[in-house]
């Protein structure tokens, strides 16, 4: 039978990063000038002087062509708090900015306006796939959250905070709804481990446990959540292991990082926000010793830039004062890997999404050198860590689906979504302040 489906054919890339080292030299997979056929919405070939008779041809010459970067932590709705609480650390920043809207009661409309805004401010910068960790404020705020992230054409993983038998009997809800969503990759059940809070952390475990589902939960961002016991609280209710995902990880001991990689246990780090509110340095390169899939996650209103550029290079830097030495990890190779395919095995997801791959999901990114930012060409690998910006992103496509195309959303009314966001922060702070 003749194959109908769409086909989308990239040509004339002056790099294509695979991320697949059997593809490609190194540890990213590189190929000189590779073009990239997509058949449906998975990645068909990639090779030298492909054909595709009727295919749809994108142009990238001079560009560099690779997968959509992975971000394995974020808060979407709180785009509504960029820029606030800029003087506090993180146990402030919660009470001014995350605990008073909470309280102001968001609606549906301004959760979908504000988690909107967020989806395409993360696409327009090279984002393919999110981690949404929403803290599911009321039944209605859920519901404009997933409808935003459905409409977005992003992929996205749906966090579903559980801290009470009635928050468990909505993620089940949630569960099935994510089901018949096509760019839904699954539900994390989220939750914050302390030994005051057990109770509520065992509801979440038992959720995770019974669905064969993710416990996300943050872990020892700020210095000051030793006093939780939050190794002890997770340990307590049997949830160390495979299916646990620890946000930040920073003031994590030794001893706590050997036990928690030997166990399974996937990370996300997150080094614009940890800069942001003072929170630490995480020992990445003692993370990455001990065997720990991890990620990087931008983590919503707490990084205020959706940049994945910035949060590389920012990974690299970090480690580099830490250590005083150029020689520790991550290398740049290595940022560049957490921000694709390392993202999309800390997610179990490394056989559907994360590099160009034939066979698995045609989440591909075009950036473009010639900007006066990345200009002029030497070590483009590089350059992507420490020169790129978002503005650099020319096209993204999700799953053959076009989301920006020639360093523009396409069919997005950005001054509309702006306009909607705007008026959802004023409507929600106002109430916020009384």
């Amino acid at each position: 039978m003749q194959n109908t489906a769409a086909r989308l054919l990239i040509l004339n890339a002056a790099l294509t990063i695979t991320a697949d080292p059997t593809m490609g030299e190194g540890l990213l997979g590189v190929r000189q000038g590779a073009d990239v056929l997509i058949v449906g919405d998975s990645i068909a070939r990639v090779g030298d002087g492909i054909r595709a008779a009727g295919a749809r041809t994108i142009d990238a010459d001079g560009c560099i062509v690779m997968p959509g970067f992975v971000d394995v932590h974020d808060h979407l709705w709180q785009s509504l708090i960029r820029g606030r609480g800029a003087d506090q650390e993180l146990p402030q920043w919660l009470a001014a900015c995350v605990f008073a809207l909470a309280a102001a009661t968001i609606t549906r409309e301004e959760s979908q306006a504000a988690v909107r805004i967020g989806a395409l401010s993360l696409a327009t910068g090279g984002v393919t796939t999110v981690v949404d960790w929403s803290h599911t404020f009321n039944p209605a705020f859920t519901d404009g959250n997933i409808a935003a992230l459905a409409d977005s054409g992003m992929r996205f993983v749906f966090g579903h905070s559980v801290y009470s038998p009635a928050m468990a009997e909505e993620a089940a809800r949630i569960r099935l709804a994510l089901a018949a969503l096509p760019r839904a990759m699954g539900l994390h059940v989220c939750s914050h481990p302390s030994l005051s809070l057990q109770s509520q952390l065992e509801t979440a475990a038992g959720f995770a446990g019974e669905h064969d589902l993710t416990l996300d939960v943050h872990f020892l961002e700020h210095q000051s959540q030793r006093a939780d016991e939050p190794l002890a609280a997770l340990r307590a209710t049997g949830a160390v292991g495979r299916r646990l995902f620890l946000d930040h990880a920073v003031h994590a001991t030794d001893a706590e990082i050997a036990l928690l990689a030997e166990a399974g246990a996937r990370v996300s780090h997150n080094p614009l926000s940890n800069l942001r509110l003072a929170s630490g340095i995480m020992p990445l390169a003692k993370w990455h010793a001990a065997g720990a899939k991890v990620g990087l996650g931008l983590d919503g209103g707490t990084n205020d830039t959706p940049d994945m550029f910035n949060n590389m290079r920012v990974a690299v830097g970090l480690q580099r004062a830490l250590a005083k030495s150029v020689g520790t990890y991550p290398g740049v190779a290595d940022a560049l890997r957490m921000a694709t395919i390392g993202g999309a095995e800390a997610l179990g997801l490394e056989d559907r999404i994360g590099s160009l791959t034939p066979g698995k999901l045609a989440d591909v990114i075009v950036v473009d050198p010639s900007g006066v930012n990345f200009a002029p060409r030497g070590d483009l690998v590089s350059q992507l860590v420490f020169c790129g910006q978002p503005a650099n992103v020319r096209d993204v496509i999700v799953g053959g689906r076009v989301l920006k195309r020639c360093g523009r959303l396409a069919g997005v009314a950005v001054k509309e979504a702006v306009r909607d966001a705007e008026r959802a922060a004023a409507s929600v702070w106002g109430r916020a302040r009384g």
